[in-house]
């Protein structure tokens, strides 16, 4: 690539940021239009970040004041400027995004887990039972827990394995699939975008999973019996059966099939 080139993809690149509009996809199609050659990921992600620096340059002024207009307000405990106002603004959703999406689970997970919360509680969570560390007893006592040799290595070793396993081969893979897709070969593309179906499968398994699972129509996850000792299942296929409790099965490949799914 010439310098005429990278300059030009430069411009390209700072005009369409702004723009609804993909830049990126500008920064693939300009060049092959016009023949020139593939800029690379590097010349991509160099580009955004020259966007980035040059925004902050710009508005170095505003920003600083917006830095400064919250600092003073957290040590005064009140909001008296506008700039300290729109400074609350731009950070209050990012706060709640972190907090909703981060810290809260993380928090209630450790509380469920000092108390008794099963199924029969579900409505009323914040109401069960606390029990201490016996939730912790019950997991370290629990056969499945424990390691019981190479053929049954027991839920604590498999899932140090497994992560230790999969963080390795993740970073291994992802980088050799990056360098090879980086270089010019045939379909190209066509291999980069096979490489974000996985992205975009999982959301679509998950969205059919909980229409599944939520469907208003009896199946045997919701609905039961007054029966204690029965559990009334009824398929989305519309048949009707009954086994006692604990020794029922559930089709799931039939639900998940149902016409009315596809």
């Amino acid at each position: 690539m010439t310098f005429i080139q990278a300059l030009l993809l430069g411009i390209l690149q700072g005009a369409t940021e702004f723009l609804p509009v993909s830049s990126s996809a500008h920064l693939v199609i300009f060049p092959h239009l016009l023949g020139w050659p593939d800029p690379g990921l590097a010349f991509d992600t160099l580009l955004h970040l020259g966007t980035l620096a040059a925004v902050v340059v710009y508005f170095r002024r505003d920003l600083w004041q917006l830095i400064v207009a919250a600092w003073d307000s957290l040590r005064r405990r009140k909001i008296e400027t506008p700039q300290a106002r729109l400074a609350w603004l731009l950070i209050l959703p990012t706060v709640l995004i972190v907090f909703g999406i981060v810290l809260f689970p993380a928090v209630f997970s450790v509380w469920i887990s000092f108390h008794d919360v099963g199924l029969g509680q579900l409505r009323n969570v914040f109401e069960a039972e606390y029990v201490g560390l016996d939730n912790y007893r019950r997991v370290i006592d629990d056969f499945a827990f424990k390691f019981q040799g190479l053929q049954n290595w027991g839920a604590a070793v498999t899932s140090v394995v497994y992560s230790f396993l999969s963080t390795v081969l993740t970073i291994l893979v992802g980088l050799v699939a990056a360098l090879v897709l980086n270089r010019r070969f045939v379909a190209r593309g066509a291999a980069r975008a096979i490489f974000l179906f996985p992205y975009v499968a999982p959301v679509v398994s998950v969205a059919f999973v909980w229409r599944w699972l939520l469907d208003p129509r009896p199946s045997c996850l919701l609905y039961t019996s007054d029966a204690a000792d029965d559990l009334l299942c009824v398929d989305l296929g519309g048949r009707r059966i009954i086994k006692k409790q604990n020794t029922y099965t559930l089709n799931v490949h039939h639900q998940l099939l149902h016409p009315s799914y596809i």
